[in-house]
C-alpha cells in the first residue's frame, strides 16, 4: 500500500496545490495488498475553502 501512494506522492501534492485541497485520504483496494494495475484508486477529498457549486464542478 504504502508504495503505491508514495509513487505518486508529487502528483497527490501537485493536485492539491491547484485544486485547493486541504486533505485527501486514499480508503479502498489502494491501501490494502490487494492493489494491482486493474483496480482503481478511491480518494475523498476536503478544499480548502467553501466552493460554490460552479467552482466545485469546474475541476
Amino acid at each position: 500500500m504504502q508504495s503505491n501512494i508514495e509513487n505518486k506522492k508529487e502528483d497527490f501534492v501537485d493536485v492539491c496545490k491547484l485544486l485547493q485541497i486541504k486533505k485527501m485520504y486514499a480508503f479502498g483496494s489502494v491501501v490494502t495488498s490487494r492493489f494491482n494495475e486493474n483496480i482503481d484508486i478511491n480518494i475523498f477529498i476536503s478544499f480548502s475553502k467553501n466552493l460554490s457549486i460552479e467552482e466545485y464542478t469546474n475541476n
